[in-house]
């Protein structure tokens, strides 16, 4: 394993700087906790999505007995995205010392870094372009999705199709803006869908209660007593 034995101090600096930041380190430097805060969420909303409500477009197209075990799924998708998929990168620049040798308006060049000093700049280049390339596509195209379906909702099938254009038009512009202005207009249109999800949310959330305890009480009971009842007549 390479780098284990610097694990126990990634965790230290994780908690520690989460509450007492250093000055001289970071894209955030000389920050008030809150803001650091600000910008983490709002980065976390970019990686997992959770609570902006777009990923529902997609599982409410799958077929399945019981609707919470849909909203497992999607639980499972935010774990995995955030807390294993960043958590290891996380880990990954922490161990290495990426983070205190290229500075935070360079962040994007950590993993990099990192993982050059790891597999060597040659296999990490190849293993980053690789992964930049597929997350980026994959994006476009659930993106892509995403908007076909919402314009199709709600003005009918010609204004899906009209939807696909707009999406290109956003890419090439995001390709060629100024990055800063592209994540404050982001960061606008994020504040744009969430607050509003999360308010149905808060009315939705006696059903959502109602649908879990109805799953555990009856479906997941239901679904144990008939893998049990496989399991004994395997075994006799």
């Amino acid at each position: 394993m390479f780098n284990i034995d610097a694990v126990p101090n990634v965790f230290y600096l994780i908690f520690a700087n989460a509450f007492t930041p250093m000055s001289a380190v970071g894209g955030f430097a000389g920050a008030a906790l809150a803001e650091i805060i600000r910008w983490g969420v709002a980065r976390g909303l970019y990686s997992n999505e959770a609570g902006m409500g777009s990923a529902t477009i997609v599982h409410s197209s799958a077929t399945n007995e019981h609707p919470a075990t849909q909203g497992f799924w999607g639980v499972f998708e935010v774990f995995v995205d955030t807390i294993l998929v960043c958590s290891v990168t996380a880990f990954l620049i922490l161990t290495t010392d990426a983070w205190m040798t290229i500075g935070g308006d360079e962040a994007s060049n950590m993993t990099a870094a990192a993982m050059a000093d790891v597999f060597g700049s040659s296999l990490a280049g190849m293993i980053v372009t690789i992964s930049l390339f597929v997350f980026g596509f994959t994006t476009v195209l659930m993106v892509t999705y995403f908007g076909e379906k919402q314009a199709e909702y709600l003005f009918g099938h010609a204004a899906s199709i009209a939807a696909r254009y707009i999406v290109i038009a956003a890419i090439f512009f995001g390709a060629i803006g100024s990055l800063l202005f592209v994540w404050s207009l982001l960061d606008i249109m994020l504040a744009l869908v969430v607050i509003p999800n999360l308010i149905t949310l808060v009315l939705l959330s006696g059903k959502v209660k109602e649908a879990t305890t109805d799953y555990f009480k009856n479906q997941f009971r239901q679904g144990h007593e008939k893998v049990t009842e496989k399991q004994d007549r395997y075994y006799q």
